[in-house]
C-alpha cells in the first residue's frame, strides 16, 4: 500500500505534509540519466473529508523504485480536490536532490510541467506541481510519467514510470481512509505471520548474566546545603546500566541513616546468586581514622565521636554484595568539599578527619573506584551531571571496553575535564583469566 495513502490518514489532505515511511534512498547518480522505474502495487484511489479545505478530496497513488526487492524511490499522489478545477500532482522524492531547480513532469513525449519542492525530511522531499484540466485530461490518456530532477552534482536525471491502470483506478470508486488502514493492518498481520513462519528458532539460548545494580544519591542535607548533582548523576547511570542490560537497577535517593541500612540489607538479598553486583554512591562521606564513611541526609555531625553512631562505613557496601559470583564493584562518588569537616568539633586529637577519601584494599574479585583518589576531593562540574558520572555513563555505553581499560578512560577524561584537579582511581584485583564488559556487540 502506498505510503502517501497511508498518510492521508493522518494528516490533513489540504497541506501536503506525510511523514516518509519508507527507507531512505540514496539519491540518483549522474550516470544513467534516465531510470527506469518499477510499480509496486496497482494504484490505489483514496477518499475522505479535509478538514481544513472543508471539501471532499480523492486521490490516486503507487509507489515505484528500481525493483520490488528495494524501498521505493519514488511515490505518486494525483489529487482531485472537490470544488476546484485541474488535479493536483504531488511526488515523495529521495534526499539529496537540488530543490532550488525543482522538478519536471511530461507525459509520453509532451512538454514539460515545471513544480516546486514544498519540505523535506531526513528520509524523503514532497514536490508539488498543479495540473489544469488540459493538463489532466493528458495525464489520463498518457502510458507513462517522466520525472526530471537535478541530483547533488547539479546532473538532471529522469526518473520513468508506467501509468498502465492509472486512469481505471482514477475513475473508478475510492476508499475511506478507515477502510484504508484497516486492510494495511490486515496486510502487516499477515506479512508479520509469514515472517515468523519461516523463522527457524535457535536450537540453544544463552541464558543472560544476572547483573545487579544499586544507586543511591543523597543530596538533600538536613544540616548542610543541597548538593545539586547526586540526583541527575543517579539518573544518567540508571540509564546507562539499563541500556547495558541490567536486569535489576533501584535507586535510593535522599536515604536517612535508617534507610541506608534497610536499602544496604535489602540490596544483599539481591545481591546472593547474582553474577554481578554494582552499588554506585553519590553523596557527602568522609574518611574517619582510615575508615571511609557514608553521610546519611540526616546526620548533624556536630563532634567527631558521633561519626560512628551518625554515618556508615562504607566497607558494609563490599559485605552487602559478597554473594555475587563474578564481578563485584562498588563505586564511590563521594569525595566532595566536605563541610561537616570544617564545622565538627574535634574530641580525640589522635584520631584524624582526612580530606577525602581514605585507600583501601579490597579482596581479591572486588574494586572499589573512588570518583577521586584518596586525598583529592570530586567536582561537581558546570554542567548537569559531574564530570566523573559524565564519563562513567559514556564508556558504560561504549561496547567492548574491558572494565579494567574503561576506569582508565573515566580517569584520563576527567583529568582533562577538571584540568588536573581531580583523579579518578581504582582499587582491586580482578581474576586476570576473565574480562568484563558492561556492553558488547
Amino acid at each position: 500500500m502506498s505510503v502517501l495513502a497511508r498518510a492521508l490518514q493522518a494528516l490533513p489532505i489540504g497541506i501536503c505534509l506525510f511523514t516518509p515511511a519508507f527507507a531512505q534512498s540514496s539519491g540518483p547518480g549522474p550516470a544513467p540519466n534516465s531510470i527506469d522505474l518499477v510499480q509496486f502495487a496497482d494504484w490505489t484511489k483514496v477518499c475522505g473529508k479535509d478538514k481544513d479545505a472543508s471539501a471532499n478530496v480523492c486521490y490516486t497513488t503507487a509507489d515505484f523504485g528500481p525493483s520490488k526487492d528495494k524501498p521505493p524511490t519514488i511515490a505518486v499522489a494525483v489529487y482531485r480536490i472537490e470544488g476546484r478545477r485541474g488535479l493536483v500532482l504531488r511526488l515523495l522524492l529521495p534526499v539529496g536532490l537540488m530543490q532550488d531547480a525543482g522538478f519536471s513532469m511530461s507525459l509520453d513525449n509532451s512538454a514539460r510541467t515545471p513544480g516546486k519542492f514544498k519540505i523535506c525530511f531526513p528520509n524523503g522531499c514532497f514536490a508539488e506541481s498543479a495540473l489544469d484540466e488540459g493538463r489532466g485530461d493528458e495525464l489520463l490518456r498518457a502510458a507513462r510519467m517522466s520525472v526530471a530532477v537535478h541530483n547533488q552534482n547539479d546532473v538532471e536525471v529522469t526518473f520513468r514510470l508506467s501509468l498502465g491502470n492509472f486512469r481505471a483506478a482514477f475513475e473508478g470508486p475510492g476508499i475511506a481512509p478507515e477502510v484504508l488502514a484497516q486492510r494495511d493492518k490486515q496486510q502487516a498481520k499477515e506479512k508479520a505471520e509469514q515472517t515468523a513462519a519461516t523463522v527457524k528458532p535457535p536450537a540453544a539460548i544463552k541464558p543472560l548474566a544476572k547483573r545487579v545494580a544499586l544507586i543511591i544519591a543523597n543530596s538533600q542535607y538536613q544540616a548542610q546545603a543541597p548538593l545539586k548533582n547526586p540526583i541527575n548523576d543517579a539518573r544518567l547511570l540508571e540509564s546507562s546500566l539499563r541500556a547495558a542490560g541490567f536486569q535489576t537497577v533501584t535507586v535510593k535517593s535522599d536515604l536517612t541513616r535508617e534507610q541506608l541500612i534497610v536499602a544496604i540489607r535489602d540490596f544483599a538479598t539481591t545481591a546472593d546468586g547474582a553474577d554481578w553486583a554494582v552499588i554506585y554512591y553519590s553523596g557527602h562521606g568522609m574518611a574517619y581514622d582510615g575508615i571511609n564513611y557514608l553521610i546519611p541526609v540526616d546526620a548533624q555531625l556536630k563532634v567527631d565521636r558521633d561519626i560512628d553512631l551518625e554515618a556508615i562505613d562504607a566497607g558494609k557496601l563490599l559485605s552487602a554484595i559478597d554473594g555475587a559470583r563474578q564481578l563485584r564493584l562498588v563505586v564511590l562518588d563521594m569525595c566532595r568539599a566536605n563541610p561537616f569537616v570544617s564545622r565538627m568539633r574535634r574530641t580525640v586529637a589522635s584520631r584524624s578527619v582526612g580530606r577525602g577519601l581514605a585507600p583501601i584494599e579490597p579482596n581479591p574479585g572486588e574494586m572499589t573506584v573512588f570518583a577521586a583518589k584518596d586525598g583529592q576531593e570530586a567536582l561537581d562540574g558546570d554542567g548537569a551531571n559531574s564530570p566523573f558520572a559524565e564519563s562513567l555513563a559514556k564508556y558504560i555505553g561504549t561496547p567492548n571496553i574491558e572494565i579494567r581499560r574503561l576506569f582508565d578512560l573515566v580517569r584520563d577524561d576527567v583529568l582533562v575535564k577538571t584540568h588536573n584537579a581531580q583523579q579518578p582511581f581504582t582499587y582491586g584485583s580482578l581474576p586476570g583469566r576473565d574480562d568484563f564488559y558492561f556492553t558488547r556487540n
